[in-house]
């Protein structure tokens, strides 16, 4: 983690003089652009990915998807240059994954044993508009289920996700959590020996679905997606990426509740400002 001796924005919109106010980007399920002004040279970015959905098993019982994760850093920047801007989108408690690469849950068809699907990745591209062309991506969450007990999706973020949880009611020898994604793979589906049914592994920017079956959660999108889980567990998060022209950059886990947001401070010849929390 990277210490800033300098002034601080802070969660009240208090900017510290030198820094330009920051520019907000909420989801709209599709991609936005913004370019970069004259006189802009760097800039500070606060990326957040979003939440999976929460699970329920039609007894009463729920649980809640994992929190997206959170990048910050500065990025070298010229004028004219456009930045392709996607805002992953939560994850639903329908089983329908969120926008920007979240997986599948498993929804039974009513309103009783369902996954939450994964939550959406938010990115940063340049250069265009592909998976390969992302410089800043923050991890979103894996869908959560009940399954006996709560299984709260895996956090989405860092360089690796977190794995889903698991619940105490379809439990059988040898069965695994689907796993988060990392720098160079998504992450593995989970599996259920005894009953044959992996949920898919995540991919390079998507979360892997659950399997067809009871209330399993969608792995989170992110630069490697989380993986699906199967039989009643939860979906991984998906992993966090920073490419190398990215300076001071500070990963944070399971950070964010809820659709994801891109703030950029344009920050040109001004002194470096550290990102605090989110703007109001």
């Amino acid at each position: 983690e990277v210490e800033f001796d300098l002034p601080v924005i802070d969660d009240n919109c208090d900017f510290s003089a030198g820094a330009s106010n920051p520019i907000i980007f909420n989801n709209t399920g599709s991609v936005q652009t913004w370019m970069v002004p004259p006189g802009v040279t760097s800039i500070l970015v606060d990326v957040l990915g979003a939440e999976g959905g929460g699970g329920t098993d039609g007894n009463g019982r729920t649980t809640s998807g994992g929190l997206g994760g959170r990048v910050q850093a500065e990025l070298s920047v010229t004028p004219g240059d456009v930045l392709n801007l996607y805002v992953g989108g939560a994850g639903f408690w329908d089983a329908t994954p969120g926008y920007n690469g979240g997986g599948s849950g498993y929804n039974t068809g009513g309103t009783d044993f369902i996954g939450g699907g994964g939550g959406g990745a938010s990115d940063i591209r340049i250069g265009g508009i592909a998976l390969g062309d992302r410089v800043i991506v923050a991890g979103g969450g894996g869908g959560g289920a009940t399954n006996g007990t709560p299984s709260i999706g895996g956090a989405g973020g860092d360089i690796t996700g977190a794995d889903g949880g698991f619940g105490t009611f379809f439990i059988c020898g040898g069965q695994t959590p689907a796993t988060g994604g990392t720098q160079v793979a998504g992450g593995f589906g989970g599996t259920s020996p005894c009953h044959g049914w992996p949920g898919s592994n995540g991919a390079f920017g998507i979360g892997g679905d659950s399997h067809q079956n009871y209330t399993s959660g969608g792995g989170g999108g992110g630069w490697y997606g989380g993986g699906g889980a199967a039989n009643g567990h939860a979906g991984a998060g998906g992993s966090s990426y920073a490419a190398p022209l990215a300076a001071n950059v500070i990963h944070i886990q399971g950070f964010n509740p809820g659709d994801g947001q891109i703030i950029i401070t344009p920050n040109g010849a001004s002194p470096l400002v550290q990102i605090g929390g989110l703007p109001s």
